[in-house]
């Protein structure tokens, strides 16, 4: 996962690599086979979260529309795939940043801080 979001981040960028395993520690325990399925709120119908960073289908349909559409197996269980789209939707150019995820939102990314900057440390050394 460090790996991932090391290399998504870019050189000199440690904060966003270890935000980004935070959250998919928070999200999903970095499972990139995770799927949540939110339940039917009137009047939107469910909808899923998938993968490592849990991105949403439907706000995120240009993320699940990858090749012809749909979304498979192939792309979204992709540890690089998926971390080039959380990527994509944290530096979207609306200043949201990592706060498009619940974990960021509810905090609850903060107690792998720790566990994230040593492993993204380790990966950079």
């Amino acid at each position: 996962m460090a790996g991932f979001a090391k290399d998504k981040s870019g050189e000199g960028r440690n904060d966003d690599a270890i935000y980004a395993v935070a959250i998919a520690m928070a999200e999903s325990g970095c499972d990139r086979l995770a799927v949540h399925t939110n339940l039917p709120t009137d009047p939107d119908p469910g909808t899923k979260d998938l993968g490592a960073w849990q991105i949403n289908e439907r706000w995120y349909p240009e993320v699940h529309g990858h090749d012809a559409g749909i979304v498979t197996a192939e792309n979204w269980q992709d540890m690089g795939w998926a971390a080039r789209k959380a990527y994509a939707i944290g530096n979207d150019g609306t200043g949201r940043g990592w706060a498009s995820w619940a974990a960021w939102h509810l905090g609850t990314y903060q107690q792998y801080l720790g566990q994230a900057r040593d492993a993204v440390y380790r990966v950079w050394q």
